[in-house]
């Protein structure tokens, strides 16, 4: 019924959705989720542990472990591109605001790119959701509530030095809700840079994160990261 209303919701100026049985899966697993955080964050967090338990004894598998309530800061979504990620991170921000884990500060979509930016902005509007897409300023015009502002990673900085349109990440104190597009595109120096903003961006918050190339870090020798992923890919 949830998730039903939801696609309601995002249906008012676009095409009505029909949703694929694997969107609908991940939808009603993060309906899971965030009702267990909402409202049973300490026994879902044992219930958890007593699976991984079981799991890695039952795989041999040692380096994963056990989760606390930080883990359970982000969902990932693997998803083929292509496959409707764009109707899933907009029925997200519906199910996080449906439950309302915490009131946001601030409300950023990250993108790999300009481009991609423009086409989210257009998307959200398509779907009557709030944004804005950042043009250089976050003064220009009055903020709509739960408003979503979509920039791209590579307008973050560390430390602002000079003129221009990056930002730093202090600029976004308090409690976020981000969304990331593609965060695992570009080389791995740059990954591991904006790996560490985003981190920043989103410590207390929540994250939701899409994707087609999580599979790129089972391969990688950083057993942190594969642990955080391991314990957030839906």
């Amino acid at each position: 019924e949830n998730i039903q209303s939801y696609v309601r919701k995002i249906s008012y100026r676009r095409e009505p959705v029909t949703l694929k049985y694997f969107q609908y899966l991940a939808l009603l697993w993060t309906e899971i989720v965030i009702d267990n955080l909402k409202n049973r964050k300490t026994e879902f967090i044992y219930d958890l542990n007593e699976f991984l338990l079981t799991y890695k004894q039952e795989q041999d598998i040692k380096i994963i472990d056990s989760f606390t309530e930080s883990d359970l800061r982000k969902l990932a979504f693997w998803m083929a591109t292509g496959s409707g990620k764009t109707l899933i991170t907009h029925i997200n921000y519906h199910q996080f605001f449906n439950y309302r884990l915490f009131s946001p500060d601030n409300i950023i979509l990250i993108t790999p790119t300009e481009g991609l930016s423009k086409q989210h902005f257009e998307e959200l509007e398509r779907s009557g959701i709030p944004a804005r897409l950042y043009a250089g300023s976050l003064s220009s015009g009055l903020r709509s509530d739960n408003e979503i502002l979509v920039i791209e990673m590579t307008k973050f900085v560390e430390e602002k030095r000079g003129g221009g349109v990056t930002l730093p990440v202090e600029v976004f104190e308090g409690r976020n809700l981000v969304f990331v597009d593609e965060g695992h595109k570009g080389k791995r120096s740059e990954e591991q840079k904006w790996a560490r903003l985003r981190n920043k961006l989103a410590e207390n918050g929540f994250v939701f994160e899409y994707s087609a190339t999580f599979g790129q870090i089972l391969s990688e020798r950083n057993e942190e990261t594969l642990c955080e992923y391991a314990k957030s890919i839906v």
